[in-house]
C-alpha cells in the first residue's frame, strides 16, 4: 500500500506591507493540505482546507489542533493581529475554526509551542513584542503574559524598533526569542504569572536574527542573520542557559553581489547537514555540520525551484525538501542527497504565495 505524508500549508491572503519596504498582494487560499507519495515526494493531491487571513506560520500541538498566526496590522480596531486555533473534522476533510484571539502586537509571524504542549509563543514583528498563551485540555488558547521590546539597531530602514522575528524552547518552560531589530537574542521563563527575562545575547551589530534551530544533540544552536545573510554558530550549555558564539558563515557564494536576506533554516534529521534559505539569491544554502564541535562548512548553494523561499521543511526522514516560494506561488519538492547534501528538483506544485510548509 502506497504510504502518504501529508503537509499544512499556509499561505498570504490580502495585502502586506512588509518592514523591507515591499508590498506583497496576497492570492493564497489560506490553509492548504498537500499530499506526497512518502517513498518518491511526487505529489498526489492539493486542498484548501480553511481560508483564514494571512495564516504565514502554521503549526500542530499534540496532533489534537492545529493553529496558525493571522499576520495582520489590524484586528478588532486595534493594531495587532490575531492567532488562530482549528480542529479538523470528523473525516479531516477540512479545518474548523474554532478560536480567535488577538496578540496584542501587529504582524504576528511565529508560533512556538514548549515540549510539553503546555505554552504557546507568538512573536509580534511589526511591534516587537511577545505573547505567552497558556494551552487548555481541549487545545484551545487562554492569554497569559505579555513582552514589549524597546530599542532600536543601528540600520535605520529595518531596525528603527524592535523586531520579534521567532522562539525556539529551550526546555519545557523557557525559550529564546529572537528580535531582528535589536540585534539580540532573549531568554525567557513561561510560567502563570506571565512571562519573565532570564538574560539575552547580543549577535553582530546589523546581523537581524530571524530562526533559530538546534544541533542533534542540542549543545549547539544556529541562527539565521536575514540582513546579513548569513548563519550564526553558538554553543548551548544548558545547565547554565549560556549561549558561546563559535562561529558566523556567510549563506551566499563569494562572487554574489545582489540584494538577500537569510530566511529559515533546518538541520537534517541525521544532523550531518544543516540548510539555510536565501530570498534574492533563490536558493538554499547547505553546511556539512562538524562532529567534534557542530561548526559549518559550505557544502554548496543549490536553486529552490522558484522565487522567494520564505520557509521550507525537510521530508521524507530527510529524501527530499519541499520549499514554500513565495514569489513564483509554487512549493519546490527537491530530491536530497543524504551523502553529498546536494539538492535538486524533482516536482512542483503551483499555490497561490505559500510562507509556511509544516507536517501533519
Amino acid at each position: 500500500m502506497r504510504q502518504v505524508e501529508r503537509y499544512l500549508l499556509g499561505s498570504y491572503t490580502e495585502t502586506l506591507l512588509f518592514g523591507t519596504g515591499e508590498t506583497v498582494h496576497g492570492t493564497g487560499a489560506g490553509i492548504s493540505l498537500l499530499e506526497l507519495d512518502a517513498e518518491t515526494g511526487q505529489p498526489l493531491s492539493l486542498r484548501t482546507l480553511a481560508q483564514v487571513p494571512n495564516p504565514s506560520w502554521v503549526t500542530t500541538s499534540g496532533g489534537r489542533s492545529v493553529y496558525c498566526v493571522n499576520e495582520l496590522k489590524e484586528y478588532g480596531g486595534k493594531r495587532q493581529g490575531s492567532v488562530s486555533v482549528l480542529k479538523w473534522d470528523e473525516k479531516k476533510e477540512r479545518l474548523k475554526l474554532r478560536q480567535v484571539l488577538p496578540t496584542h502586537g501587529a504582524d504576528p509571524c511565529h508560533i512556538a509551542f514548549s515540549p510539553g504542549g503546555r505554552w504557546a509563543a507568538v512573536s509580534n514583528y511589526g511591534s516587537g513584542s511577545l505573547c505567552l498563551y497558556a494551552v487548555r485540555e481541549d487545545g484551545s488558547l487562554r492569554e497569559t503574559g505579555f513582552v514589549q521590546h524597546h530599542g532600536h539597531g543601528v540600520n535605520p530602514d529595518r531596525q528603527e524598533g524592535p523586531h520579534a522575528h521567532s522562539c525556539i524552547w529551550l526546555g519545557n518552560d523557557t525559550f529564546l526569542a529572537m528580535d531582528l531589530g535589536l540585534d539580540r537574542l532573549f531568554v525567557y521563563l513561561a510560567d502563570t504569572d506571565g512571562l519573565h527575562i532570564l538574560g539575552e545575547t547580543a549577535v553582530r551589530v546589523g546581523s537581524g536574527p530571524r530562526h533559530a534551530a538546534f544541533g542533534k544533540k542540542r549543545d549547539v544552536l544556529y541562527v539565521t542573520g536575514e540582513m546579513g545573510s548569513a548563519v550564526m554558530v553558538y554553543r548551548y550549555e544548558a545547565a547554565f542557559g549560556r549561549l558561546s558564539r563559535l562561529q558566523e558563515i556567510s549563506t551566499l557564494p563569494s562572487d554574489f553581489a545582489g540584494m538577500n536576506t537569510a530566511a529559515d533554516l533546518h538541520m537534517s534529521p541525521d544532523g550531518r547537514y544543516l540548510y539555510a534559505s536565501n530570498r534574492g539569491h533563490d536558493s538554499l544554502a547547505a553546511f556539512a555540520v562538524s562532529e567534534q564541535d557542530g561548526t559549518l562548512t559550505p557544502a554548496g548553494q543549490y536553486p529552490c525551484g522558484g522565487r522567494t523561499p520564505r520557509h521550507f521543511w525537510i521530508g521524507g526522514s530527510g529524501r527530499y525538501v519541499l520549499a514554500a516560494n513565495q514569489d513564483s506561488d509554487s512549493i519546490a519538492i527537491l530530491g536530497r542527497d543524504g551523502e553529498s547534501g546536494a539538492l535538486y528538483q524533482t516536482a512542483e506544485v503551483f499555490t497561490g504565495m505559500p510562507v509556511c510548509v509544516c507536517p501533519c
